[in-house]
């Protein structure tokens, strides 16, 4: 679903707007799985691909989610500075807000 409002989101350098809200609920959700499940892990290239193929076509959920999800963990992927999971969803909620 397509809202009124866009979002400006930070992945890595680059400022992604979003304007669909299950974009963004998977997003947010893929980069929580990655700050709760996988930071700080090793992770193989066979781990990394089966996460996204699953992700992708993952039945469940809609394909846009889908996609969000995918950006999200990827997202937490990139980061050079370790998170907090509790820290990252007020700072993402902050910078939702500053850049509406």
């Amino acid at each position: 679903m397509t809202t009124n409002h866009t979002l400006k989101l930070r992945v890595g350098e680059t400022r992604v707007s979003v304007q669909n809200d299950q974009f963004a609920q998977g997003m947010q959700a893929g980069y929580m799985l990655f700050l709760t499940e996988q930071q700080g892990k090793p992770l193989s290239d066979a781990q990394i691909y089966e996460l996204i193929a699953q992700s992708i076509y993952h039945v469940r959920t809609t394909t846009t989610y889908n996609a969000g999800f995918v950006v999200g963990w990827i997202k937490g992927l990139l980061e050079t500075k370790p998170t907090t999971a509790r820290s990252q969803v007020s700072t993402l909620s902050r910078e939702a807000l500053q850049e509406a």
